[in-house]
């Protein structure tokens, strides 16, 4: 690597041990280096999620290197708590491990707004902070159409002639890219996905669903719980897809997944020490934030950070109690709840009543004091495309672990069940310390660079 930008060539000099120099051959390397920027592709798409569009991908700048790539495309996609000036970071870091490798494809490096809320705590924490999780998920969904449009729009670019990854949160922009939207990509490989795996089968939500329950609600029977409100309605109701279950079901029939989790995982571990929620642990993005996150669906200390970070209102569903209609089964010991109609629920659920959003911003962000779900017009309500995001992303908990934190066996599929990079790409002296959440990128590339390797083998990144 150089310092910075030139054409400037090498020249070889040989010196006498000890001093002195013999010769000096001029010209004995032509060379020219750019900035890396200037290399690769780049797909702003940070504009949807306030729902304006992005501009058009931006090629590189340097012809030379640009003629050099093959007839492949390999995009990348960031995930949660990257800035716009944090994602330049992450796709050149990418873009150089894979070029390291051998790749020879053409690099697309995507930038997404998956930071809204940030503040510097870096004095504190060395880093910055965006404690709203749950904002930023539904700006995920919100980013994953111009995401599809940009790619599939590419020159030449065909299901046969991409390969998608996505790292953490980026992985639900790519998802939704894929299953709603249409996105063509021949192989998709997820890292550290921040993606309920029951998304991808719904038999991971009885699985897990022991380990992602609010503590709060360990007695009360699932048909109360906002996870399982969607089971009092017919299949052709809206409402009743108001789940994480099979979200992205459609996966496997659009392309071939390839999950990369780790047993070392911090932030989307499978457990959370005593199985409660944390909200400091989801602002400072300690280890278990992302089951904490869920956790604190519907709670207080949700409402509060989603106040102070980005003046949002949303604090409905979740695991929050109907206190107005039932309170008296707060009791200790839980009353019996088997006498709760179906018909009551529908009409009040046990939970914190949802949000009644409304559409604004010409129907690209939801709004307060809108339709009551609960109402006639609740199932068309439910059935619109940002409505659902948004109660996904805010009000309606997962009941199964990330999938950064294991195997999708369950999913099936060629590819699928994964890849524990824990012990599979780890390189060099790691000291007894974990692959964690960034791992593949904040670690020496001389630490993992077998992970890069085996993307440019899976992806047939290199030129024949």
């Amino acid at each position: 690597e150089s310092t910075s930008a030139t054409d400037q060539s090498f020249e070889l000099i040989v010196t006498k041990n000890g001093g002195g120099e013999v010769a000096r051959i001029t010209r004995a390397l032509p060379v020219e280096t750019v900035e890396v920027e200037n290399m690769f592709w780049r797909a702003n798409i940070r504009p949807a999620a306030s729902g304006q569009a992005p501009g058009a991908v931006e090629e590189p700048s340097n012809e030379k290197f640009k003629a050099s790539r093959k007839d492949q495309w390999f995009v990348f996609c960031h995930g949660y708590n990257v800035s716009e000036e944090a994602a330049k970071g992450w796709n050149t870091e990418v873009f150089k491990r894979l070029h390291q490798q051998g790749s020879d494809a053409r690099f697309v490096g995507v930038t997404w707004e998956g930071n809204q809320g940030q503040f510097d705590v870096s004095l504190f924490y060395g880093k910055m902070l965006t404690p709203d999780y749950w904002r930023n998920s539904y700006n995920a969904f919100s980013s994953s159409h111009a995401l599809a449009t940009g790619i599939n729009a590419l020159t030449g670019s065909s299901k046969s002639k991409t390969v998608i990854a996505a790292h953490s949160l980026g992985n639900m922009v790519v998802s939704s890219a894929i299953c709603d939207h249409g996105l063509k990509a021949g192989q998709y490989f997820m890292f550290n996905s921040a993606v309920p795996r029951e998304a991808y089968s719904a038999a991971y939500a009885e699985q897990d669903r022991g380990s992602m329950r609010n503590p709060e609600w360990q007695n009360y029977p699932p048909r109360l719980w906002s996870t399982d409100w969607k089971d009092l309605y017919a299949a052709n109701d809206g409402r009743n897809k108001l789940t994480w279950q099979d979200r992205f079901a459609s996966l496997l029939n659009k392309t071939t997944p390839f999950n990369y989790y780790s047993t070392g995982e911090d932030v989307a571990a499978g457990s959370v020490n005593g199985g409660k929620p944390s909200a400091i642990t989801v602002v400072v993005k300690g280890s278990g934030a992302w089951i904490s996150q869920e956790m604190n669906k519907g709670l207080a200390t949700k409402a509060v950070i989603n106040v102070i970070s980005t003046g949002n209102w949303s604090a409905g569903g979740g695991w929050a109690f109907n206190n107005e209609h039932y309170s008296e089964y707060r009791a200790n010991p839980i009353p019996d709840t088997s006498g709760i109609s179906e018909n009551q629920l529908r009409a009040n659920p046990f939970f914190k009543p949802f949000t009644k959003l409304k559409l604004v911003n010409g129907g690209a962000n939801p709004a307060a004091d809108g339709t009551d779900i609960t109402t006639a017009a609740g199932s068309a309500h439910a059935s619109q495309y940002v409505i659902r995001a948004w109660m996904l992303a805010h009000e309606i908990p997962s009941l199964s672990l990330p999938t950064a934190s294991g195997r999708l066996d369950a999913a099936g599929g060629a590819g699928v069940g994964g890849t524990d990079m824990e012990t599979n790409f780890k390189t060099g002296n790691w000291n007894g310390t974990k692959w964690t959440h960034s791992a593949m990128k904040e670690r020496d590339p001389l630490q993992v660079w077998t992970l890069y390797r085996n993307m440019c083998d899976k992806g047939n990144l290199r030129k024949p």
